[in-house]
């Protein structure tokens, strides 16, 4: 679990930046990341940020 908690870190400045740009859908951030070469689903944008959050209150 710890390595899916340092993966959701490491990718969750890139989430950041595009909802700075205004991307704030997990559909669009899904798409974002599709069209970078990634293989991303809804359920796999909304569960990466939600445990990056929890990492985050946790002080992981």
């Amino acid at each position: 679990m710890a390595e899916a908690d340092r993966f959701a870190a490491s990718l969750l400045p890139v989430i950041q930046r595009l909802q700075r740009t205004g991307i704030m859908s997990y559909r669009g951030i899904a798409a974002s990341l599709n069209a970078r070469g990634g293989r991303w689903q809804v359920s796999n944008v909304r569960n990466l940020i939600a445990r990056a959050a929890k990492s985050d209150a946790e002080g992981v």
